[in-house]
């Protein structure tokens, strides 16, 4: 993953010569990982705690400014770092954020409400094909922007969780696994099916969804 990134850089491009051969690293490299990790190692074990102990004796006003300039910081790299690692791992990091919002949702549903939900990810399907059929040319039901859709995805994943819901919370454990289990099945079977293709594309989808705007900034590429 590094290797390309480095390729990006320019004249820093030199890094990936000094780093690696064709399937490692150099000798060269190897030592000056080696002596980097264990200065870093070397300097927290000693200098650790010291900057632990003086961060907590700060004042309230001074932890909040701290807390504060670290969120901003780290929005900035998060911003600044799809420019600076390029297309192929900023496609890595997309997926990877799609499977963390669906971490944090099954999250409240089975580490909060203690619920063992496995059929979670067919809401995430309701919301993706309702913004489909809304804004796809390629449907022509309607012409929606991304935006003016996205209520009403919303809308139709909280009335699924209704309908799902209503004859199925009294159940708990297996049963309520196997039930949730099977309303994902039915939703993978049905936005699959040849008898909803008009509506919903079958296998191959639906293509053409337009990309948000704000603005003049369209979120048009992983970056």
């Amino acid at each position: 993953m590094l290797r390309p990134t480095f390729s990006l850089w320019g004249p820093l491009a030199v890094i990936n010569e000094w780093l690696y051969t064709a399937n490692g690293l150099t000798v060269y490299g190897a030592i000056g990982l080696f002596i980097l990790i264990a200065a870093i190692i070397y300097f927290w074990a000693k200098k650790g705690s010291a900057i632990r102990m003086g961060l907590q004796r700060l004042p309230a006003g001074g932890q909040r400014a701290l807390r504060i300039t670290s969120f901003l910081l780290l929005f900035f790299i998060l911003f600044v770092l799809p420019q600076v690692l390029g297309l192929f791992l900023s496609e890595v990091l997309t997926i990877v954020g799609l499977y963390v919002l669906l971490g944090l949702g099954l999250n409240i549903v089975v580490g909060f409400a203690g619920l063992l939900d496995l059929g979670y990810v067919a809401f995430f399907a309701i919301g993706a094909y309702t913004m489909a059929i809304l804004t796809s040319p390629e449907l022509a039901f309607f012409s929606l922007s991304f935006w003016e859709a996205l209520p009403f995805a919303v809308l139709m994943g909280v009335i699924s969780g209704v309908i799902l819901g209503i004859p199925v919370l009294k159940m708990r454990g297996d049963y309520l696994a196997i039930a949730t289990l099977g309303f994902g099945e039915i939703i993978r079977i049905l936005v699959l099916s040849d008898f909803l293709r008009p509506w919903l594309g079958g296998a191959q989808g639906v293509g053409k969804i337009p990309k948000a705007f704000i603005g003049s900034l369209e979120f048009g590429t992983p970056q």
